[in-house]
C-alpha cells in the first residue's frame, strides 16, 4: 500500500499539466480520471487506479483515488500477469491517465470500450464501480472533515511542521478546537518527474 501512495502523485501531475486546462477534458468536481500504466505512475498493469478531484469552496483542495489489482486485463494470457508476455503489446490495457468520470458518473462509452478489452466484461465494470465508491466515501469524509474542523487543521500547512517531519502542527481551527488524534506529522516521498 505504502508503494501506491508514494506513486500517486505522478498520474496526478500529468492531469494537471495535461488535462486540466484541456477544453475538451478539464477537472471538474465529479470527475475520475482512470490509469493502470507504469510509465504514468502504476506499479504493472494489472492494478488500474481511479483518481477523483476533491474540490472545496470551488476549489482544487486533495485528490482521492483507490487501486484494485484486476484479475484479467486484457493480455496475452488469461488472468492479470501474463508471464508468456514477450514484448510490452502483450501485456494488455495500458491506459494514460483519462477521464472516465463526469458528475460522479462512469461514463458509459468507455466502460463500454474497457470492458471489450478484456475477458471479464463483468468484472472491469464492477471494479470501476468500487473505485468510484472508494473515492466518493473518501471525499466525503474529507468534506466532513472540513465541515467539523475547518479546511486548516484537515490540512495542515504549518511550516515548522514541514520542514520538521513528527514536529506538532499547532495551528488552530474556526471555534478554537484542535483537529482529533494528537499531533499531526507526515513525511513525502518525491521520487522522479514526469516531463
Amino acid at each position: 500500500m505504502l508503494l501506491f501512495a508514494c506513486l500517486v502523485h505522478h498520474p496526478i501531475k500529468f492531469i494537471r499539466k495535461y488535462w486540466q486546462s484541456e477544453p475538451t477534458v478539464g477537472i471538474r468536481e465529479g470527475d475520475g480520471f482512470i490509469h493502470n500504466d507504469a510509465r504514468y505512475g502504476n506499479i504493472h498493469n494489472t492494478d488500474q487506479s481511479l483518481i477523483m478531484p476533491i474540490f472545496h469552496d470551488g476549489q482544487l483542495i486533495a485528490w482521492a483515488g483507490a487501486t484494485v489489482h484486476e484479475g484479467e486485463n486484457g493480455a496475452i494470457e488469461p488472468g492479470g500477469m501474463p508471464s508468456a508476455a514477450e514484448q510490452v503489446y502483450d501485456e494488455g490495457l495500458k491506459m494514460s491517465p483519462f477521464k472516465v468520470v463526469e458528475k460522479y458518473e462512469l461514463k458509459k462509452d468507455l466502460v463500454t470500450y474497457l470492458q471489450n478489452s478484456v475477458r471479464e466484461p463483468k468484472l472491469q465494470y464492477e471494479d470501476m464501480k468500487v473505485k468510484l465508491f472508494v473515492c466518493r466515501r473518501l471525499e466525503q469524509r474529507v468534506k466532513a472533515a472540513i465541515a467539523e474542523f475547518g479546511r486548516t487543521p484537515s490540512f495542515p500547512r504549518c511550516d515548522a511542521a514541514s520542514r520538521t517531519p513528527r514536529r506538532k502542527c499547532s495551528a488552530g481551527c474556526r471555534n478554537g478546537r484542535r483537529a482529533p488524534c494528537g499531533p499531526w506529522s507526515w513525511r513525502t516521498a518525491r521520487c522522479g518527474k514526469i516531463a
